[in-house]
């Protein structure tokens, strides 16, 4: 991960992607928007392969301008929901 860059989304990505996941509705909504063909291969995070349980929050907070425990505390949902997901995708 040290060697990674982030990029501006675009049809390309979009496109060679299996699934895409956003942090928050926002972001769904633009991506859907922007790309209506690819509709079905975006996600929110911490809805997929739970979409009829309910949630407090379904919104991963970005932590920008936020002190290092907001950080952390992002960092340690998005392990948690990767994590999570990857069991889905790659179980037996």
């Amino acid at each position: 991960i040290a060697n990674h860059k982030a990029r501006i989304l675009n049809e390309d990505l979009v496109k060679e992607a299996d699934l895409i996941f956003a942090m928050a509705p926002e972001h769904i909504d633009y991506v859907r928007y922007t790309y209506p063909k690819y509709y079905d291969k975006i996600y929110l995070l911490k809805r997929f392969g739970r979409e009829e349980e309910p949630l407090d929050d379904d919104t991963i907070h970005d932590p920008i301008g936020g002190d290092k425990d907001r950080y952390r505390k992002c960092f340690k949902i998005l392990k948690f929901e990767t994590h999570r997901i990857a069991k889905l995708l790659f179980k037996d």
